[in-house]
């Protein structure tokens, strides 16, 4: 039996829309048609349609959608800002009109101006040409108001209009006597609270508190769920959704709403605020539909991508704010070449360029698609044409060299007869006077590769009986800067391969270099590309296949190293100095040196977005330069910009030696001194610099003696008499000298996992298996004995010897009362890599007692960034984890910043009102731009 519909609802799935189409679904489905008015006995209007999911991302609209347009007698269109940009409720539209009356198409103006939110089919009648013949007027009922509880008001009155529609009659009429209705209704409720108010305005005054009650438990639930969404919208890419959310979620100048720390710790968390020169978001874009083919210009300030309602929009990149968009043709391929004047875009249809300031169209061609413009050139302006033939094997092919700053062929190159062939790959030199192509031939299977001089147009044929592969992206070609030629072939029959032809010996083959990759694996690979070649710098070739990731001699084709990535390469980029920026298909955005040392293990900043991708992009010329556009695999309609950060707030109070890899930071038990520990890259102690920071000064860096007691710096520590400890050693920071420990108290802390000890003032505690006893130091008496979690690795006092914290090396973070053995806080931090294992990691604990905080440093080798965990001390939850904060300054309330690069910082401590207040700031710029 065909079901029937009383109004198809056509809306956007925003926000805004969604609560108006579901508010309107209901009130329609619900209402009863006065006696007076029924048709035929009927008392309810009837069924109504409302599509709940997104719709399929196709260019037609879906057989159901069209069987329920077909089948409703109104259309009733949710209208907002947004909804013009829709082309779904657009199609809806339209196709709704070619099967029904106008005066049966209805509105509702649920955000916005008319002019601003009415598609032009509910205002403009035009003719079979599309020209404009009248202004119409639709029906529509008007809910748009700045607050919720003011569109709910106008809900009620402007929703008789739809009403009035659907059933026939004037508005007028069914207003009046829904005020009728309603003054009935007052005046039987007036009379039945008349008579009991009396006898329960005891228990109303009693149910007041509970429901007050209620009502701050449903905030505090409303929060931590907003505050979960936040944290939700941030793993996918959304970072000023997420921003938005997190600011919900908390009190607000108003004190709207109760205070949790779930919010404080979501907000905290992606704004990042102790980190100097790191990777971080810088925004985020979203749109109606999936991201495809995401370009960056060279100065890495527009993004452009297209999408599957064959618009190209353009995005800056500092902001995310659209700077234009254009609906074209198909769009198959975006290109941004390093001195581009404009955005090529490559179809199968056409070739075309647009201007990158405005999206102005600059010109265009339909004999230049994706299949046939196979190179562009590094400046842009140049580009290689095939032309195919298929048939006649008398034809001649030819290639044509297009100017792309006018989309003008300059001149054809003829190659001679050749039906079938296709080009896999082609490449322009750096002076863009010759160029190479590589030619596929199907009928016998055979791969060559050829090099063109575009003056004269001398060809000449490299190599023969090279790898074959079906695809063209089993191939890449490139030239260096130095002239020289390279090649990379995958093929499923053969290992990856690299061929070299070098220009000082007239291009001829220097040699092959293969990879032994694993051929079951490649036959189940995903959408990645298999091969990658990267680039050449400095004698140096990188070079990557899958997951894997080569560096070769340019001259020999040695292999000088190779590594495992964690994820398949998405985008690279090589710079001057051999280093490698990447982006991989886990989520993860570090750097590679030119020894392979990736940025995770430098102790460099790196960035994980926290999810897969589906693709990347990358430009920048350095690393503070670097721009990187990710689009998450599971929500294409986000892509993230994540870019250098830099905080002027920071004051750089100590430089590391040029020599010394990365250091760590030792603060005092008063936070008066603090001693900065440089490290090579192998791991020992090579300088020491002491620096006091209620003078504000910095001593001599001097080089420590004895180094291998020093390669546990968990084990080191910092007394206000200036004497560093460890394994039972005394170094003296004025003479210098090493001697023994004069005392137990000399090294208190024992870093061996068989037997943990801490050690206070009043108070020790030990560990032996699981058994953590506490007891007093002069009498020996035990105050109390708990069961400590497992893999304890570190013990900690704090606030004299009222908190005793244990830290496990799977990232458990227990607090204990020192006293009574209660647990009073518990928390899992095992995501932070290396957080909580004894050996290499300094600990210390500060307390803030007016804002109730406590703060939880741990130093570590084994991490890009000291970590600061702080916990609020009335509820004990943790309110933020902070990258890059080492320790605390209780004297000038500033944050020590070590972020391994360049030296130690100071920084202002970020309050709570601080992060909010930035948060707004940039929602506000965002907005605003």
């Amino acid at each position: 039996m065909e079901r029937h519909y009383k109004a198809f609802i056509s809306y956007r799935h925003l926000p805004m829309d969604v609560w108006a189409a579901k508010k309107l679904h209901r009130r329609i489905e619900r209402y009863v048609i006065p006696e007076e008015l029924r048709r035929d006995g009927q008392k309810k209007l009837g069924l109504v349609f409302r599509d709940q999911d997104e719709l399929p991302l196709s260019s037609n609209l879906s057989a159901s959608i069209e069987t329920a347009l077909d089948r409703s007698e109104f259309l009733i269109v949710i209208c907002t800002p947004e909804t013009v940009k829709s082309q779904w409720v657009l199609r809806e539209i339209d196709y709704f009109l070619s099967h029904h009356d106008r005066d049966h198409v209805l509105a509702v103006l649920a955000d916005g101006t008319p002019a601003e939110s009415f598609p032009r089919q509910l205002t403009q009648l035009r003719g079979e040409n599309g020209e404009v013949l009248d202004s119409i007027e639709p029906i529509a009922a008007n809910i748009a108001a700045p607050t919720r509880a003011k569109r709910e008001k106008l809900f009620r009155v402007e929703s008789l209009r739809i009403l009035a529609a659907l059933i026939g009659c004037h508005f007028d009429a069914l207003y009046k006597r829904e005020l009728r209705y309603r003054r009935r209704r007052a005046a039987l409720a007036l009379s039945a609270c008349a008579l009991i108010a009396a006898a329960f305005i005891g228990m109303l005054l009693n149910r007041n508190a509970q429901i007050r009650a209620q009502l701050t438990q449903t905030q505090i639930n409303e929060s931590r769920a907003l505050a979960a969404l936040s944290e939700q919208a941030y793993g996918e890419g959304d970072y000023f959704g997420a921003l938005r959310l997190a600011l919900d979620a908390l009190p607000g100048t108003g004190g709207e709403r109760p205070y949790v720390a779930e919010a404080e710790r979501a907000l905290a968390g992606e704004l990042e605020p102790y980190r100097r020169y790191a990777l971080g978001y810088a925004c985020s874009v979203e749109k109606d539909t999936d991201f495809a083919n995401p370009a960056l210009s060279a100065d890495g300030s527009l993004l452009a991508v297209s999408d599957l309602y064959d618009t190209i929009t353009a995005y800056d990149t500092a902001s995310g704010a659209e700077r234009w968009r254009v609906t074209t043709g198909r769009s198959e391929l975006l290109c941004l070449p390093e001195a581009a004047e404009g955005l090529l875009v490559l179809g199968m249809e056409r070739c075309a360029l647009y201007a990158l300031t405005d999206g102005a169209l600059l010109w265009e061609r339909d004999d230049l698609d994706a299949v046939n413009l196979t190179g562009v050139s590094p400046s842009g302006a140049l580009g290689l044409q095939f032309c195919y033939n298929e048939a006649a094997p008398a034809e001649t092919e030819t290639v044509s060299l297009i100017g792309l700053k006018s989309g003008e062929t300059i001149r054809t190159y003829p190659l001679g007869p050749g039906p079938g062939r296709w080009c896999a790959a082609a490449a322009f030199d750096v002076s863009e006077t010759r160029a190479a192509f590589l030619l596929k031939e199907p009928a016998d299977s055979t791969a060559r590769l050829y090099l063109l001089e575009l003056s004269d147009g001398t060809l000449r044929e490299l190599g023969s009986a090279l790898p074959y592969s079906p695809g063209a992206e089993a191939y890449r070609l490139h030239f260096t800067e130095s002239g020289d030629l390279l090649l990379g072939c995958d093929s499923m029959e053969e290992p990856s391969s690299l061929r070299l032809y070098a220009q000082a010996e007239d291009y001829a083959l220097r040699f092959t270099a293969g990879t032994e990759a694993d051929k079951v694996t490649k036959l189940f690979l995903n959408s990645y590309p298999s091969l990658d070649l990267l680039d050449c710098r400095q004698g140096r070739i990188a070079f990557g296949s899958k997951n894997e990731l080569f560096m070769l001699d340019a001259q020999s084709g040695g292999v000088l190293w190779q590594r495992i990535l964690p994820g398949a390469i998405l985008a690279a980029r090589m710079y001057d100095n051999a280093c490698l920026g990447l982006v991989l298909s886990d989520g993860t955005v570090s750097f590679c040196t030119d020894d392979g040392s990736l940025s995770s293990t430098l102790g460099v900043s790196c960035f994980s977005a926290g999810y897969p991708l589906a693709c990347a992009a990358m430009r920048g010329d350095s690393y503070p330069e670097s721009v990187f556009v990710l689009v998450p695999d599971a929500h294409r309609r986000h892509a993230a910009v994540v870019r250098w950060l830099d905080d002027p707030d920071l004051i750089q109070i100590a430089a590391f030696p040029a020599d010394v890899g990365r250091g760590i930071l030792l603060p005092s038990d008063t936070g008066a001194l603090i001693a900065c520990l440089g490290y090579d890259p192998g791991g020992r102690a090579v300088s020491c610099t002491v620096l006091d920071t209620a003078e504000g000064s910095t001593g001599e860096t001097f080089a420590l003696p004895m180094p291998e007691l020093w390669r546990d710096p968990g084990a080191i520590r910092l007394t206000d008499n200036g004497l560093l400890t460890a394994n039972g050693g005394v170094l003296d920071t004025n003479t210098r000298e090493l001697r023994a420990a004069e005392a137990q108290a000399a090294a208190p802390e024992d870093s061996s996992l068989s037997g943990l000890s801490a050690w206070g003032d009043a108070l020790a505690a030990a560990l032996e298996g699981r058994t953590l006893t506490v007891r007093e130091t002069g009498s020996g008496d035990v105050l109390c004995t708990v069961q400590a979690p497992p893999a304890a690795a570190k013990l900690l006092f704090a606030r004299g010897d009222e908190l005793l914290i244990v830290c496990t090396r799977t990232g458990l973070l227990n607090i204990y009362d020192a006293r009574g053995g209660g647990l009073l806080h518990s928390s899992d931090h095992g995501d932070l890599s290396d957080l909580f294992l004894s050996s290499g990691v300094c600990y210390s604990v500060s307390e803030i007692p007016a804002e109730h905080r406590l703060l939880l440093f741990c130093d570590s080798l084994g991490r890009n960034e000291a970590v600061c965990i702080a916990l609020d001390t009335e509820s004990w939850d943790c309110v933020g984890v902070y990258e890059g904060a080492a320790a605390y300054l209780s004297a000038a309330d500033r944050m020590l910043v070590c972020p391994y690069l360049d030296g130690v910082w100071l920084s202002p401590r970020r309050t709570l009102d601080d992060m909010t207040q930035k948060a707004a700031a940039l929602l506000a710029e965002a907005k605003g731009a």
